[in-house]
């Protein structure tokens, strides 16, 4: 999944940009499959409502860093971030965190490039979806990585709302400060360049707009509130 999660890297740091007003425009249910070759497949359903947001994952198979099954439910009016864990039966809420200065450079070493997307004027359909091409290259540990996100108007992935959920979220938001979004965007698909041959790792499979409730952003009955030590 590294290569996977740099692009994704790329993409979340592009809807970070964003205002969380974004996450508001599309009501309803969207599928996203995510396809690694070395972690193999996995699946992830994002809710959106107003400002609640709730992101299922599903790993078809759990290797020593795989999450399994989990959710996240975040509810920006409450400033909240619940963390599910569905194979304990359990749960655990957190206040979300505050924005985070970037960090200075160390002993003279810089960050790695996370570049600039660029729109490539090409659009593609995917789940239905009219979408805009947009090509990205970062460089990681001195190795260039290009891939193509393509992102929609309102509707898609939203990864940008995790911004505040710990601390990857935190460094994304003050490390990608600079990338360059379209506006009001979503991501539908994510493809990486692999020996100069296009593969996709990452693409919305189905959306589904429609009206959500409240209690679709609560950890399932009978789960049990999980305290971590010295909270």
């Amino acid at each position: 999944m590294r290569n996977t999660m740099t692009l994704a890297a790329l993409a979340t740091a592009a809807t970070l940009l964003l205002p969380a007003r974004v996450a508001a425009q599309f009501e309803g249910v969207i599928t996203i499959a995510v396809h690694d070759k070395a972690d193999g497949n996995s699946t992830m359903v994002q809710w959106t409502m107003a400002n609640k947001f709730r992101l299922d994952m599903t790993q078809a198979s759990k290797g020593d860093d795989g999450p399994g099954n989990g959710t996240m439910i975040v509810n920006r009016e409450a400033k909240t971030v619940t963390i599910v864990m569905h194979d304990q039966h359990m749960y655990m809420t957190s206040p979300l965190l505050p924005p985070k200065p970037q960090a200075a450079e160390k002993d003279g070493k810089k960050d790695d490039d996370v570049g600039k997307l660029t729109p490539t004027g090409r659009t593609e359909v995917v789940a239905g979806v009219t979408c805009d091409v947009y090509h990205g290259a970062t460089t990681k540990r001195g190795k260039q990585e290009e891939g193509d996100i393509c992102f929609a108007k309102g509707v898609g992935f939203m990864p940008g709302v995790l911004s505040g959920t710990g601390p990857m979220g935190q460094g994304m938001g003050a490390a990608f400060a600079k990338i360059g979004a379209p506006p009001d965007a979503g991501i539908m698909k994510v493809t990486s360049y692999v020996n100069g041959k296009p593969r996709v790792d990452m693409e919305v499979t189905k959306v589904d707009k429609r009206s959500l409730s409240a209690s679709d952003f609560q950890p399932p009955a009978g789960y049990t509130l999980f305290h971590m030590p010295g909270h």
